[in-house]
């Protein structure tokens, strides 16, 4: 399912007056998001972009990663760097500036509490609270970035 709905992504790209089939798309990405995206000796490596390369092999394109801090993503489409960005959290807020595709990767990272208090809307809603996540995985980098110990 995960493969088909990348592949679905990627034929969505090519619809949207992207390159043809023999050119490379350039596709943005945070550059330290593990196990979605990291750098591992000079190369992108993570699963996101597993699923994109394969996608693209398929249907004959080639994949460049543009690996940029997080905060520098959203503008790789403004300034010509990337013609896409993955994988980028589907918000309300986004939404009003980005066309989504269908989501390529589901996971479990989100903000929760527990029941019957109401979800967090952002990060402003933890302020005196206690944030606990794993050590590793890719909320981590963003809690160090945000969260103040």
């Amino acid at each position: 399912m995960l493969g088909r709905t990348a592949l679905l992504t990627l034929m969505g790209l090519s619809m949207a007056h992207l390159p043809a089939a023999a050119e490379t798309i350039r596709i943005a990405c945070q550059d330290n998001f593990p196990p979605f995206v990291d750098v591992k000796d000079g190369k992108s490596v993570g699963l996101v972009v597993d699923i994109l390369t394969a996608a693209a092999a398929r249907e004959n394109f080639e994949v460049q990663f543009v690996l940029v801090p997080f905060d520098q993503v959203q503008g790789t489409l403004d300034d010509g760097r990337a013609q896409a960005i993955v994988p980028l959290a589907i918000t309300p807020e986004r939404r009003q500036t980005f066309d989504f595709s269908v989501p390529i990767l589901m996971t479990g990272g989100a903000f929760f509490v527990r029941a019957p208090n109401p979800t967090p809307q952002n990060v402003a809603a933890l302020l005196g609270k206690i944030v606990v996540t794993p050590r590793t995985g890719p909320l981590v980098p963003f809690c160090r970035r945000t969260v103040r110990a």
